[in-house]
């Protein structure tokens, strides 16, 4: 779907498609988790174990933050200053999905 520079809200517009697709994507994504299988966000990777970025892993129990802002996904692990890993949400697919996933570990 391209949205060309006449539709002034496009990115409003954007953003409604992918919360409404995200609730009907979740559902799938979770149960492909739940059956221990790994759900792949571009270049992060949720599994039971933990996050995944190119070759690195970061256990759940060493997962101090993750906070998603306008344009990126930035994890912290416990002790650590610097991030474990800070994403571009460019690269980032199913952004909306993610977010739930992020929801669902942290129990809210």
């Amino acid at each position: 779907l391209t949205l060309g520079d006449r539709y002034k809200k496009r990115e409003q517009i954007w953003h409604i498609i992918e919360e409404e697709t995200a609730r009907y994507l979740f559902p799938t994504a979770l149960n492909t988790y739940q059956m221990g299988q790994a759900v792949v966000f571009g270049p992060l990777t949720v599994t039971q174990e933990g996050l995944s970025y190119g070759r690195k892993v970061l256990p759940w129990s060493e997962v101090e933050s993750i906070k998603i802002s306008e344009s990126t996904v930035d994890i912290r692990m416990q002790g650590k200053r610097l991030p474990w890993a800070c994403v571009s949400l460019g690269v980032v697919p199913n952004v909306e999905v993610f977010k739930m996933f992020v929801h669902h570990m942290r129990g809210g």
